[in-house]
C-alpha cells in the first residue's frame, strides 16, 4: 500500500513534514504516510500521522516498522480497529512501532494473527504478567474439551497459548516495561504451565489406554504411582530466556508395580509395568510440547541432562536416580542440578527428588579433582568457541559471556554451598547478592556482575527475538549490526561493539582471576568468607 502523490501535497502532509522535517529525507515514508491517511480518512488522522512519523524515524529501523506495518493492515480483518486504539492511547505507537522494528518473529506472528495485536495494546502490555494459578486458569479454560480433544488439537491449543503469551513477554521486553528478571521468570512460568497441561492431558490418555499405574509403597499400602518434571538449567533457575529448549527430567515413584488395565472400545487391555507407563508418558509429553505446527513449537524439550545422556531411559524411578548420582555422578551433574526443580506433576515426589540429590549436589568439601575438572569443562568450552571465531561475538559463550558470570556463582556454590545453606539459591542475580552478603567479595564487584549479567541477558533477548532462533552470536550483517547498535543508542556498530568489549573484557578479568588463580579446594579457616 503506497500512495501517490499529489502534484501539489495537501495542507495537513505540508504541516506534518515541517513538524517532523527529517522525513525530507525518506520520500518513501512520505508516501506510505500520505497512503496511511488516504486509507484512514477522519478528521483525527493527520494529527495521529504526524505523532506517527516522528514515533517510526526513532525506531531501531524505521523502513522495516513501516513495511511491516502495511503488511499487518494488508492481512487484518479490521486494520480501522488499530488505527482507532492509537488514536485513543497515543503511546501506543511507540510500542507497536517497536516490535515491528525490531522483531521479524513477532512481526511474523502478528501477520498470522491480527486479532493478537489488539489483545496485546489492550489487555496486556501494559500489565503484569499473570501470576502462575492465573496464567494456569486461562490456559485450562482453552483446554476445557481437552477431554475429547486428540494429541494433535491438545497441541496446537498449547502452541497457540505459548505464542500468544511470547508476543507479551517479548513486547514488554522490548519496550522496557520489564526488567530482564521480570522477563525470564513470565518465560519460565509460561514454561511450568504448558508442562502441567502437557502432563495432565498426557496421564488422562494414558489412564484411558492402561490404567492408572499403582505401586506398594513402604507402609504396604497400595497407591498411585506419582510422575514429577524436573526442570533444569535456565528453566529450573526461573531465568528461560526467549528462545530457549527447556531442559527436563522425569522421575516417577517406583519401578515395582503395574497399571490397573482398562477397557477401551469395548475391548480390555492388560496391564503393562509401571516403567512402561512413564517412558510412554514422557514420549508424549515431549512431542506434545516439542512437536511441529503451523506456527512451529510450544518449547523445544531437551533431555540429554537425564543419566547417561542420550543412552539413558527417558524416565526413572526415584531410586533409581539415586544409585546413578551415587555411584556414576559427575562434576558437571551437580552443576546442572544446581538450579534443578519439580515444575509439574507430582510435588510431593518433587520434594523428594530435590531431598535426595542436596547431598550429591551440595557436599561438605569439594576435593581438587572436582574443580580440576570444572576447570577443564570451561577450558573445553573455550576452545569450541575460538575455533569457531566467536571468542567476542558469542554473548553466552564467549569470553566475559553469560556463562563465565554463571561459572563464578555456581563455583562458589559448589564449594560453599554444602557449609553455607544460604548460597543453595537457583536464580543467578538472587545467588550473587547472597554470596557478596556471606563476604565472598565486595560490593562493587557484585553490581558489575550483576550489571553485566543483566546487560548480556537483555541482549541475548534481543538477539533472540529478532527471528525467534536461539542464538547468542553477534549478526555478521550490516543492516542487523547497525539495528542493534541503534537499540542500544548507537550511532554506529563500532562504538556499540566497542561498548561491548569492555563490558565483556571487564567480566572475563574477574573471571580469570578467580577461575585460573584462585581455585582451592577449602580446607582452613583462611578460606572460608569473611564476615
Amino acid at each position: 500500500m503506497t500512495g501517490r502523490l499529489p502534484p501539489e501535497p495537501p495542507t495537513w502532509l505540508k504541516d506534518l513534514i515541517a513538524a517532523v522535517p527529517e522525513l525530507d529525507a525518506h520520500p518513501q515514508f512520505i508516501s506510505d504516510i500520505y497512503a496511511l491517511h488516504q486509507r484512514f480518512p477522519d478528521a483525527a488522522t493527520a494529527d495521529l500521522l504526524t505523532h506517527f512519523a516522528a514515533c517510526l524515524l526513532r525506531t531501531a529501523e524505521p523502513m522495516r516498522a513501516m513495511n511491516h506495518l502495511l503488511r499487518y493492515l494488508d492481512v487484518s480483518a479490521a486494520p480501522e480497529a488499530l488505527w482507532h486504539q492509537w488514536q485513543l492511547y497515543p503511546e501506543q505507537v511507540t510500542y507497536t512501532l517497536t516490535i515491528l522494528a525490531e522483531s521479524s518473529f513477532l512481526s511474523t506472528m502478528l501477520c498470522r494473527h491480527p486479532d493478537w495485536l489488539l489483545w496485546l495494546l489492550e489487555d496486556a502490555i501494559n500489565r503484569p504478567s499473570p501470576l502462575p494459578d492465573a496464567l494456569a486458569a486461562e490456559l485450562q479454560q482453552q483446554l476445557q474439551d481437552d477431554s475429547q480433544q486428540a494429541g494433535a488439537e491438545a497441541a496446537d491449543t498449547l502452541r497457540a497459548f505459548t505464542h500468544r503469551h511470547l508476543l507479551r513477554i517479548g513486547a514488554q521486553d522490548l519496550n522496557d516495561l520489564a526488567d530482564i528478571e521480570a522477563a525470564t521468570a513470565a518465560l519460565s512460568t509460561l514454561a511450568d504451565t504448558v508442562v502441567q497441561a502437557g502432563v495432565d492431558h498426557c496421564r488422562r490418555e494414558l489412564d484411558a489406554e492402561h490404567g492408572k499405574p499403582m505401586f506398594v509403597d513402604g507402609t504396604g499400602e497400595q497407591r498411585p504411582c506419582g510422575f514429577c518434571v524436573i526442570g533444569m538449567g535456565k528453566l529450573g533457575g526461573y531465568e528461560l530466556n526467549f528462545s530457549s529448549d527447556i531442559d527436563l527430567m522425569f522421575v516417577y515413584d517406583s519401578y515395582e508395580g503395574q497399571t490397573s488395565g482398562a477397557v477401551l472400545n469395548d475391548q480390555w487391555r492388560a496391564p503393562i509395568s509401571n516403567h512402561e507407563y512413564f517412558v510412554k508418558l514422557a514420549q508424549r509429553l515431549t512431542n506434545i510440547i516439542g512437536g511441529n505446527g503451523p506456527d512451529g513449537q510450544a518449547f523445544r524439550v531437551d533431555l540429554r541432562l537425564r543419566p547417561d545422556g542420550t543412552q539413558g531411559q527417558l524416565a526413572l524411578a526415584l531410586l533409581a536416580y539415586e544409585a546413578y548420582y551415587t555411584r556414576f555422578g559427575q562434576t558437571w551433574e551437580q552443576m546442572a542440578l544446581l538450579k534443578a526443580r519439580p515444575i509439574a506433576g507430582d510435588a510431593r515426589l518433587g520434594a523428594a527428588f530435590m531431598a535426595l540429590v542436596e547431598p550429591f549436589v551440595y557436599q561438605r568439601h569439594l576435593d581438587r579433582e572436582g574443580l580440576t575438572r570444572i576447570q577443564d569443562m570451561k577450558r573445553e568450552i573455550d576452545a569450541q568457541i575460538a575455533d569457531k571465531a566467536q571468542s567476542h561475538t558469542n554473548v553466552k559463550l564467549g569470553l566475559g559471556g553469560i556463562r563465565e558470570i554463571e561459572f563464578f556463582i555456581q563455583i562458589h556454590q559448589l564449594i560453599y554451598g554444602g557449609r553455607y545453606p544460604e548460597l543453595q539459591d537457583r536464580q543467578s542475580l538472587s545467588a550473587l547478592s547472597k554470596l557478596r552478603d556471606a563476604g565472598f567479595f565486595d560490593p562493587e564487584l557484585e553490581t558489575t556482575l550483576r550489571e553485566s549479567y543483566i546487560y548480556l541477558r537483555r541482549l541475548e533477548h534481543r538477539l533472540q527475538m529478532e527471528q525467534g532462533s536461539q542464538t547468542h552470536t553477534l549478526p555478521r550483517q550490516d543492516s542487523s549490526r547497525q539495528r542493534l547498535a541503534r537499540q542500544y543508542g548507537f550511532d554506529s556498530w563500532d562504538a556499540f561493539y566497542q561498548d561491548y568489549l569492555d563490558k565483556t573484557q571487564t567480566v572475563h578479568d574477574v573471571f580469570t582471576r578467580v577461575f585460573d588463580h584462585d581455585l582451592e579446594p577449602p580446607g582452613n579457616p583462611s578460606e572460608t568468607p569473611s564476615a
